[in-house]
């Protein structure tokens, strides 16, 4: 009984979260937005693979897998509470599923950073 409440307190503040920090349509900017080249673009991952395409690591692909991982292992509840709401939110983008975008580095000015 206790894992099912720490699942449903991690999935709260998974909702939580994402109305907060993340943005509410496909292609929006989180309210935390670094830029790290080669990496991270605004908050996104981008993986550059050539100078027209990168990449795009969604988060809810890294959500998903570390609910998997805290599953197998059978611990940290909350945290897959947590990650599990933030696989259903990023599979209700509708850009859910596309991973190849155009290379966003190749376009940064230096204000970017």
């Amino acid at each position: 009984m206790l894992f099912l409440i720490e699942l449903l307190g991690g999935f709260l503040i998974g909702c939580v979260y994402s109305l907060f920090f993340l943005p509410n349509v496909s292609g929006g900017e989180p309210k935390i937005n670094p830029t790290i080249k080669g990496f991270i673009w605004r908050g996104m991952i981008f993986i550059p693979i050539s100078d027209r395409i990168a990449i795009h690591i969604h988060h809810w692909v890294l959500y998903l897998i570390v609910a998997c991982l805290c599953a197998i292992i059978q611990r940290f509840y909350t945290i897959i509470g947590f990650s599990l709401c933030l696989t259903i939110q990023g599979l209700s983008y509708e850009d859910s599923m596309d991973f190849y975008k155009h290379n966003p580095y190749v376009y940064m000015i230096s204000s970017d950073f």
